[in-house]
């Protein structure tokens, strides 16, 4: 009995220092990547494929010449492996959706579902999903162009953009859309005080909407760009949050008669992301990643000087328009930052009071 218990360990014995230097056949080797060496690399082949990016928001002139310069780099540097094709969202439902009417609004989700596969949309709407975004829509938390550049270009905005894929959207740039807010309208504004009571359109956004209750004016949400002419005519707008860019874009408002003060706050920065499918991102080689990903960067910089330029010309166009331009004085801004104190304090416990100082410390 001893013998044969012996013999059966020694039996095993073998087999295991048999198995152990002798790998199993490739056939009988689960095809699992966690049972492979660590030293194997699992290469992805090249994807060839036209992407379709759609310009979904006003103006989209402002947009096209950084489309195309994406498009043109992506298929030099891809080897034409990959193309864009570049069109308008009415261009989009004509050609790929039998006429069906999208907004804007509808962006992420084409995106998402990989229907579309690249777009820009705006920062406040994506914040809706992944709040950290919030923070890039606080007032004056942006001292000039330079200040944002290094927080959207730099580890902050990497962090901000890698954090878009909690809600299944690959970030890759930010775009400005315009750049800073102004508030066209009806009225000037010269002090803080002349804030109070006026009815001032803004974005879905909380923290814009927080900023203007915070300066005694009442927000108000909801109104699509091509409804403000009626609106301010019906005499229950008084202002509303543009960019100077965006304020061409919408001729029925420039001829409106009664719209004569533009009040160049400049309180924060329009902001909008250029995004793509998460999944298609994610079935790419890294070679093709960093063809897209630097085409982004570089198409979101030419956007952000051109919006830049744009908005220094439609400046200088409103005011041989007979537009008076209004500019609040030192005193009177440093009021208002005041009282936009208990702002930055909801957010701060919101959102971590870190990301904030980091971002104002840029």
């Amino acid at each position: 009995m001893k013998l044969c218990l012996v013999t059966v360990a020694f039996s095993m014995l073998m087999l295991e220092s048999f198995a152990g230097t002798n790998p199993q056949p490739k056939a009988l080797v689960a095809p699992n990547p966690k049972l492979a060496p660590q030293n194997t690399v699992m290469v992805k082949p090249h994807i060839k494929k036209k992407l379709k990016w759609v310009l979904a928001h006003e103006p989209i002139d402002l947009f096209l010449p950084a489309a195309k310069s994406f498009s043109d780099e992506v298929a030099k540097k891809s080897n034409g492996e990959l193309t864009v094709e570049v069109m308008s969202l009415n261009d989009y439902s004509k050609k790929y959706k039998g006429g069906k009417a999208f907004t804007a609004s509808d962006v992420s989700s084409l995106v998402r579902s990989g229907d579309v596969d690249l777009s820009q949309t705006y920062s406040s709407t994506l914040a809706m999903g992944y709040s950290s975004l919030h923070a890039l829509d606080l007032p004056f938390i942006f001292r000039d162009h330079d200040h944002a550049t290094r927080v959207l270009d730099g580890q902050i905005g990497k962090v901000l953009l890698d954090g878009i894929g909690l809600i299944d959207l690959k970030g890759l740039a930010f775009t400005y859309s315009g750049g800073y807010r102004i508030l066209p309208g009806r009225k000037a504004l010269n002090k803080l005080e002349d804030f109070k009571n006026l009815n001032v359109s803004t974005s879905m956004s909380p923290v814009a909407h927080d900023t203007l209750l915070a300066l005694g004016a009442s927000p108000m949400t909801g109104i699509a760009t091509r409804e403000f002419s009626g609106i301010f005519v019906e005499k229950s707008l008084d202002l509303a949050e543009l960019t100077y860019a965006r304020y061409f874009a919408i001729q029925k408002l420039y001829s409106a008669n009664d719209i004569r003060f533009v009040n160049e706050t400049n309180h924060s920065l329009f902001l909008t992301v250029i995004v793509m499918n998460n999944r298609l991102w994610n079935e790419m080689p890294d070679e093709q990643r960093a063809i897209i990903q630097n085409a982004a960067r570089s198409a979101a910089a030419l956007e952000r000087k051109n919006s830049i330029e744009s908005n220094a010309s439609s400046m200088n166009k409103l005011e041989k328009a007979g537009f008076k331009i209004v500019k609040m004085k030192t005193e009177e801004v440093n009021k208002m930052k005041a009282a936009l104190k208990p702002v930055y304090e909801k957010y701060s416990r919101l959102l971590g009071k870190e990301l904030i100082q980091s971002i104002m410390a840029q």
